[in-house]
C-alpha cells in the first residue's frame, strides 16, 4: 500500500511540473523538456511583448499629437477671431481721427483717440500681427486682392496705387488681405479702336 502511494504522488508530482500557469493569459501551458528550449520560448514571447508595446507607444504618440494639433487649431481661430476685430476696431478709430483732422477739430478728443489707436496698435504687434505693405509694390495675390484698376503708363504694370482697406498678417500668415488699387497700361486694342 504505502508503494502505491509513492507511485501516486510522483505521478501527481510529475504533472504539476509538466504544467505550469501562464501568468499574462492564465492559461495552462506545458514546459519544454530542455532548458534552452524554455530560454527560446521566453525570448520569443518577450519579443512580442515588446512589439505590442511597441505598437500601443506609437499609437499613444499620434494621439498625443492629433490632440494638440486640435487644441492649437482651435486656440489659432479664437485668436484669429479676436485679432480681426481689434483690427476693426482701430481703423474705425483711424476714420474718426481723419474725420477730426478733416474738419480741424482738435482738442482731447483727437489725443484720446490717438492714443487708443496706439494702444491697439501695440497689442497687436504683441500678438504677431503686421500691416502688408501695399502702396508703390507689385501686386502679389497671396497678399492682395483688387477692387479696381487705374491706367497708367508712367508705372510698371500690376504696381499698386491705392489702397481701400489694410491686410495683415499674423505670424506670416495672411489674417485678412490689403484691398488695392492696381496699375495698368492702357491697351493697344482700346487704342486702335478709339483711333480706327
Amino acid at each position: 500500500m504505502k508503494n502505491q502511494d509513492d507511485r501516486e504522488r510522483r505521478q501527481m508530482t510529475s504533472r504539476t511540473t509538466e504544467r505550469k500557469v501562464s501568468p499574462e493569459d492564465g492559461k495552462v501551458r506545458k514546459s519544454p523538456q530542455k532548458p534552452h528550449e524554455a530560454l527560446e520560448e521566453e525570448r520569443t514571447r518577450s519579443k512580442s511583448l515588446l512589439n505590442q508595446l511597441q505598437y500601443l507607444q506609437a499609437d499613444f504618440d499620434n494621439y498625443r499629437k492629433k490632440s494638440e494639433k486640435e487644441i492649437d487649431d482651435k486656440v489659432m481661430h479664437k485668436t484669429l477671431r479676436l485679432l480681426n476685430k481689434i483690427i476693426e476696431t482701430k481703423e474705425d478709430i483711424a476714420r474718426a481721427l481723419s474725420a477730426t483732422q478733416k474738419y480741424r477739430q482738435r482738442g482731447q478728443v483727437l489725443e484720446g483717440l490717438e492714443m487708443v489707436r496706439t494702444n491697439i496698435g501695440g497689442v497687436l504687434k504683441e500678438e504677431g500681427v503686421e500691416e502688408i505693405l501695399a502702396v508703390d509694390r507689385p501686386f502679389d495675390p497671396h497678399y492682395h486682392e483688387v477692387v479696381s484698376f487705374v491706367e497708367r503708363d508712367d508705372l510698371v504694370e500690376n504696381t499698386i496705387t491705392g489702397e481701400v482697406r489694410k491686410g495683415y498678417t499674423v505670424y506670416g500668415k495672411v489674417l485678412r488681405p490689403s484691398l488695392v488699387e492696381v496699375a495698368r497700361k492702357k491697351r493697344e486694342v482700346e487704342s486702335e479702336i478709339k483711333t480706327g
